[in-house]
């Protein structure tokens, strides 16, 4: 997943404080109905993402950790942590993935 660990910024899985984010510079960012649909120039791609995606992508500020996220979201939807930890993670993975994130070099 991208993520910047606080004193590193890295690409991988590790159970430590990881900051999810920040979006790449350039992304175009529509909001229909509460879900963003964003195309990014780089890679010609566009994506929707569904509520949920749409929340994480909300909190994918660089300033909350994933835990933080799955914290909103299990509140939200009246969920433990470990029961979405996973869905999330998944989430945060496909969205790197996209290169939706900031690499680390342009940080």
């Amino acid at each position: 997943m991208c993520i910047t660990r606080r004193a590193e910024i890295a690409c991988h899985h590790e159970p430590v404080p990881e900051l999810v984010g920040p979006p790449v510079v350039g992304l175009t960012v529509v909001e229909v109905d509460g879900c963003f649909h964003i195309f990014n120039p780089a890679t010609k791609r566009a994506v929707a993402l569904n509520e949920t995606a749409s929340q994480i992508w909300r909190l994918s500020t660089g300033e909350h950790d994933v835990d933080d996220i799955v914290a909103a979201l299990a509140e939200h939807y009246g969920l433990g942590h470990d029961a979405i930890e996973k869905q999330v993670r998944a989430t945060i993975d496909e969205l790197c993935a996209e290169g939706l994130y900031a690499e680390a070099a342009t940080r």
